[in-house]
Protein backbone atom coordinates (compact mmCIF):
# COMPACT_ATOMS: atom_id res chain seq x y z
CA UNK A 1 0.00 0.00 0.00
CA UNK A 2 1.31 3.43 -0.92
CA UNK A 3 2.19 5.95 1.81
CA UNK A 4 1.13 8.78 -0.50
CA UNK A 5 -1.98 10.72 0.54
CA UNK A 6 -1.83 13.52 -2.04
CA UNK A 7 -1.28 12.00 -5.47
CA UNK A 8 1.31 13.74 -7.63
CA UNK A 9 0.41 15.54 -10.82
CA UNK A 10 1.66 13.53 -13.82
CA UNK A 11 1.73 15.42 -17.10
CA UNK A 12 0.38 13.61 -20.16
CA UNK A 13 3.78 13.88 -21.91
CA UNK A 14 5.92 12.96 -18.87
CA UNK A 15 6.62 9.38 -19.94
CA UNK A 16 6.76 9.91 -23.71
CA UNK A 17 8.57 13.22 -24.25
CA UNK A 18 9.32 14.72 -20.88
CA UNK A 19 10.95 18.13 -20.56
CA UNK A 20 14.19 18.48 -22.51
CA UNK A 21 13.89 14.73 -23.06
CA UNK A 22 14.06 14.04 -19.32
CA UNK A 23 11.60 12.86 -16.69
CA UNK A 24 11.42 15.86 -14.36
CA UNK A 25 9.91 15.62 -10.87
CA UNK A 26 9.25 19.01 -9.26
CA UNK A 27 8.85 18.89 -5.49
CA UNK A 28 7.39 21.64 -3.32
CA UNK A 29 6.93 21.53 0.42
CA UNK A 30 3.23 21.58 1.28
CA UNK A 31 -0.35 22.54 0.59
CA UNK A 32 -1.95 25.25 2.70
CA UNK A 33 -5.56 25.24 3.82
CA UNK A 34 -8.10 23.68 6.11
CA UNK A 35 -8.22 19.97 6.92
CA UNK A 36 -11.61 19.66 5.26
CA UNK A 37 -10.00 20.48 1.91
CA UNK A 38 -7.62 17.52 2.08
CA UNK A 39 -8.26 14.95 -0.64
CA UNK A 40 -6.09 12.70 -2.83
CA UNK A 41 -6.57 14.79 -5.99
CA UNK A 42 -5.69 18.12 -4.36
CA UNK A 43 -2.41 18.48 -6.27
CA UNK A 44 -3.76 17.74 -9.79
CA UNK A 45 -6.69 20.06 -9.10
CA UNK A 46 -4.37 22.93 -8.19
CA UNK A 47 -1.98 22.36 -11.10
CA UNK A 48 -4.88 22.53 -13.53
CA UNK A 49 -6.31 25.67 -11.93
CA UNK A 50 -3.15 27.62 -11.06
CA UNK A 51 -0.57 26.16 -13.42
CA UNK A 52 -2.70 25.70 -16.53
CA UNK A 53 -5.30 28.40 -15.75
CA UNK A 54 -8.29 26.08 -16.26
CA UNK A 55 -11.67 26.78 -14.68
CA UNK A 56 -13.84 24.39 -12.71
CA UNK A 57 -16.96 23.66 -14.82
CA UNK A 58 -19.29 24.94 -12.08
CA UNK A 59 -17.18 27.94 -11.04
CA UNK A 60 -18.12 31.51 -11.89
CA UNK A 61 -14.49 32.60 -12.31
CA UNK A 62 -10.97 31.28 -12.52
CA UNK A 63 -8.78 31.32 -9.45
CA UNK A 64 -6.50 34.34 -9.19
CA UNK A 65 -3.05 33.95 -10.74
CA UNK A 66 -0.43 32.49 -8.40
CA UNK A 67 3.26 33.41 -8.90
CA UNK A 68 4.39 30.05 -7.46
CA UNK A 69 3.56 28.15 -10.63
CA UNK A 70 4.65 30.87 -13.07
CA UNK A 71 8.05 31.17 -11.40
CA UNK A 72 8.58 27.42 -11.48
CA UNK A 73 7.92 27.37 -15.24
CA UNK A 74 10.31 30.28 -15.74
CA UNK A 75 13.15 28.92 -13.62
CA UNK A 76 13.00 25.35 -14.96
CA UNK A 77 12.94 26.76 -18.50
CA UNK A 78 16.08 28.81 -17.69
CA UNK A 79 14.30 32.09 -18.41
CA UNK A 80 14.33 35.34 -16.45
CA UNK A 81 10.84 36.72 -16.97
CA UNK A 82 7.54 34.89 -16.43
CA UNK A 83 5.69 37.17 -18.85
CA UNK A 84 7.57 35.77 -21.82
CA UNK A 85 5.45 32.59 -21.66
CA UNK A 86 1.93 32.40 -23.05
CA UNK A 87 -0.83 30.63 -21.17
CA UNK A 88 -0.63 27.78 -23.68
CA UNK A 89 3.13 27.46 -23.23
CA UNK A 90 2.72 27.27 -19.46
CA UNK A 91 -0.04 24.68 -19.83
CA UNK A 92 2.20 22.58 -22.09
CA UNK A 93 5.06 22.79 -19.58
CA UNK A 94 2.90 21.14 -16.91
CA UNK A 95 2.01 18.34 -19.33
CA UNK A 96 5.72 17.48 -19.54
CA UNK A 97 6.61 17.22 -15.84
CA UNK A 98 5.42 15.80 -12.54
CA UNK A 99 4.65 17.95 -9.53
CA UNK A 100 4.43 16.76 -5.93
CA UNK A 101 4.13 18.22 -2.45
CA UNK A 102 6.34 16.51 0.13
CA UNK A 103 4.23 16.91 3.28
CA UNK A 104 1.18 14.68 3.49
CA UNK A 105 -1.10 16.99 5.44
CA UNK A 106 -2.25 20.55 4.85
CA UNK A 107 -0.43 23.28 6.74
CA UNK A 108 -2.72 25.96 8.22
CA UNK A 109 -0.68 28.82 6.75
CA UNK A 110 2.64 29.71 5.15
CA UNK A 111 5.67 29.99 7.44
CA UNK A 112 4.13 27.65 10.00
CA UNK A 113 6.68 25.01 11.00
CA UNK A 114 5.37 21.48 10.33
CA UNK A 115 5.50 19.02 13.24
CA UNK A 116 8.43 16.59 13.26
CA UNK A 117 6.23 13.59 12.51
CA UNK A 118 5.02 15.22 9.28
CA UNK A 119 8.56 15.12 7.89
CA UNK A 120 8.86 11.41 8.75
CA UNK A 121 5.59 10.60 7.00
CA UNK A 122 6.75 12.67 4.04
CA UNK A 123 9.97 10.65 3.71
CA UNK A 124 8.14 7.34 3.33
CA UNK A 125 5.70 8.85 0.84
CA UNK A 126 8.47 10.45 -1.22
CA UNK A 127 10.27 7.12 -1.59
CA UNK A 128 7.04 5.67 -3.01
CA UNK A 129 6.80 8.58 -5.45
CA UNK A 130 10.44 8.29 -6.49
CA UNK A 131 10.14 4.54 -7.12
CA UNK A 132 6.90 4.87 -9.05
CA UNK A 133 7.71 7.89 -11.23
CA UNK A 134 11.39 6.99 -11.85
CA UNK A 135 12.46 10.59 -12.55
CA UNK A 136 15.74 11.47 -14.24
CA UNK A 137 16.06 14.62 -12.15
CA UNK A 138 14.38 16.09 -9.07
CA UNK A 139 13.96 19.83 -8.61
CA UNK A 140 13.03 20.85 -5.06
CA UNK A 141 11.65 24.36 -4.60
CA UNK A 142 12.42 24.48 -0.89
CA UNK A 143 15.85 24.83 0.66
CA UNK A 144 14.49 23.29 3.85
CA UNK A 145 13.90 20.06 1.92
CA UNK A 146 17.48 19.76 0.66
CA UNK A 147 19.03 17.80 3.56
CA UNK A 148 15.97 15.54 3.63
CA UNK A 149 15.77 14.78 -0.09
CA UNK A 150 19.46 14.33 -0.80
CA UNK A 151 19.84 10.91 0.88
CA UNK A 152 16.40 9.83 -0.39
CA UNK A 153 17.20 10.65 -4.04
CA UNK A 154 20.32 8.47 -4.06
CA UNK A 155 21.90 8.66 -7.52
CA UNK A 156 19.09 10.75 -9.02
CA UNK A 157 20.36 14.32 -9.59
CA UNK A 158 18.78 16.85 -7.25
CA UNK A 159 18.53 20.62 -7.67
CA UNK A 160 17.64 22.32 -4.41
CA UNK A 161 16.55 25.91 -4.87
CA UNK A 162 14.73 28.63 -2.97
CA UNK A 163 10.97 28.60 -2.58
CA UNK A 164 9.49 30.58 -5.52
CA UNK A 165 8.13 33.33 -3.30
CA UNK A 166 8.76 37.07 -3.29
CA UNK A 167 12.44 37.80 -3.91
CA UNK A 168 13.12 34.66 -5.93
CA UNK A 169 16.27 35.21 -8.01
CA UNK A 170 16.42 33.58 -11.43
CA UNK A 171 20.06 34.64 -11.77
CA UNK A 172 20.89 32.75 -8.58
CA UNK A 173 18.83 29.58 -9.00
CA UNK A 174 18.50 28.94 -12.76
CA UNK A 175 22.15 27.77 -12.98
CA UNK A 176 21.56 25.31 -10.13
CA UNK A 177 18.67 23.78 -12.07
CA UNK A 178 20.67 23.80 -15.31
CA UNK A 179 23.52 21.94 -13.62
CA UNK A 180 21.12 19.24 -12.43
CA UNK A 181 19.81 18.87 -16.00
CA UNK A 182 23.37 18.49 -17.29
CA UNK A 183 24.07 15.82 -14.67
CA UNK A 184 20.87 13.98 -15.59
CA UNK A 185 21.75 14.14 -19.30
CA UNK A 186 25.20 12.68 -18.61
CA UNK A 187 23.75 9.98 -16.37
CA UNK A 188 21.27 8.95 -19.05
CA UNK A 189 23.93 8.79 -21.76
CA UNK A 190 26.20 6.66 -19.60
CA UNK A 191 23.44 4.23 -18.60
CA UNK A 192 21.45 4.21 -21.84
CA UNK A 193 18.20 4.65 -19.90
CA UNK A 194 15.10 5.02 -22.07
CA UNK A 195 12.52 7.76 -21.65
CA UNK A 196 9.52 5.54 -20.94
CA UNK A 197 8.35 4.62 -17.47
CA UNK A 198 6.82 1.20 -16.97
CA UNK A 199 3.06 1.70 -17.07
CA UNK A 200 2.46 -1.77 -15.68
CA UNK A 201 2.63 -0.34 -12.16
CA UNK A 202 -1.00 -0.01 -11.00
CA UNK A 203 -0.10 2.86 -8.66
CA UNK A 204 1.36 4.84 -11.56
CA UNK A 205 -1.76 4.15 -13.60
CA UNK A 206 -4.02 5.34 -10.79
CA UNK A 207 -2.04 8.56 -10.34
CA UNK A 208 -1.85 9.20 -14.08
CA UNK A 209 -5.58 8.71 -14.58
CA UNK A 210 -6.31 10.95 -11.58
CA UNK A 211 -4.32 13.74 -13.23
CA UNK A 212 -6.33 13.36 -16.40
CA UNK A 213 -9.75 13.25 -14.72
CA UNK A 214 -9.31 15.78 -11.87
CA UNK A 215 -11.35 18.93 -12.22
CA UNK A 216 -9.58 22.27 -11.67
CA UNK A 217 -9.75 23.63 -8.14
CA UNK A 218 -12.57 26.12 -7.68
CA UNK A 219 -11.68 27.94 -4.46
CA UNK A 220 -14.44 30.24 -3.16
CA UNK A 221 -16.23 30.57 -6.51
CA UNK A 222 -18.49 27.57 -6.10
CA UNK A 223 -19.79 25.67 -3.08
CA UNK A 224 -19.70 21.93 -2.70
CA UNK A 225 -19.80 19.18 -0.12
CA UNK A 226 -16.15 18.33 -0.82
CA UNK A 227 -15.08 21.72 0.52
CA UNK A 228 -13.27 24.56 -1.24
CA UNK A 229 -9.82 24.15 -2.74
Amino acid sequence: MSNVIFMPWIGSKYETEGFRGLRVLIVAESHYGSKRSERPTATPELVKALGQRLKHPDATARLRKHPHFARIVTAVSDAACASRFTTQERADFWERVCYYNFLQDFMPAARVAPPAESWDVGKAAFLDVLGTLQPDVVIAFSKRLSPILKPLCGSVPLASVHHPSTGFSYARWNPVIANAFDEADARRRSSSVGICVSTQNPVYTTWYEASRSATPAHGPYVSGSCGPL
